[in-house]
């Protein structure tokens, strides 16, 4: 005898049903198989719906699945007053309905939305696709520590400080460089400028040396013209 109000099909067992009220037993075996064939299938979906990131509306047409099995399990066992073919023809009604949702739940052909043939495919292709990127996340967390292992980051920090230490000095050098370049291009002006002094010095001097012998000719010119003169007229 099942409990009452069960809500998961995995808290039933079929050894424990009690059937009621069936006259045709052979049909009735043929039917607890199908369900006993059908109820694995429903759980294995129950148990992806709880473990893997399924669509909201897949999870509901498993739950669906499930409560269905369930209410069937419970009309089996369903103790019904009246007339006892009445009964009987009822519980016989109850196995051709099992026995069609059967046909429903296998031909896809018949109907998609109540096919557990495709439910069960769809959810089993989810979990390939986890499956699927957790082992690419894992092949690329294996890449990454190859790439740690043939790294020595140690290595590359004294690198790093090796070259910020060179860069250092290749300023410092430059810099005195460029003032000592500085240095050379003012001294070759200076000299430039010691040399024009000494030129204009040098050519002020000859001008002037030059001015003073030519007014001295003059006079000198002048007096001797004179006194050759004054000689000449008295001789």
């Amino acid at each position: 005898m099942l409990e009452k109000n069960l809500k998961d099909i995995r808290e039933i067992n079929i050894n424990d049903l009690e059937p009621y009220g069936f006259v045709d037993n052979e049909k009735l075996k043929s039917t607890i198989t199908g369900l006993s064939e059908i109820k694995p299938i429903v759980e294995e979906l129950l148990d992806i719906s709880e473990r893997e990131r399924l669509p909201i509306a897949l999870i509901k047409h498993i739950r669906q699945f499930n409560e269905e099995l369930i209410e069937f399990f419970y009309k089996i066992e369903e103790h019904m007053n009246g007339n006892a073919e009445l009964v009987a023809k009822h519980k016989d009604n109850l196995l051709g309905l099992i026995n069609g949702y059967f046909i429903q739940c296998f031909d896809i052909s018949r109907s998609r939305s109540r096919s557990l043939l495709e439910t069960y495919t769809i959810a089993k292709n989810f979990i390939k696709q986890d499956n699927k990127g957790e082992e690419a996340h894992k092949r690329l967390d294996n890449k990454i520590e190859d790439l740690k292992s043939t790294i020595n980051l140690s290595e590359i920090k004294q690198t790093k400080i090796k070259a910020e230490s060179l860069l250092t000095e290749l300023q410092n050098k430059i810099a005195d460089k460029t003032v000592s370049n500085y240095a050379v291009v003012f001294a070759d002006q200076a000299e430039r400028h010691k040399k024009l002094a000494n030129i204009w010095i040098t050519g002020g001097i000859i001008i002037s040396v030059g001015y003073s012998g030519s007014f001295c000719a003059t006079d000198f010119g002048m007096v001797c013209a004179s006194d050759f003169g004054s000689n000449c007229a008295t001789g």
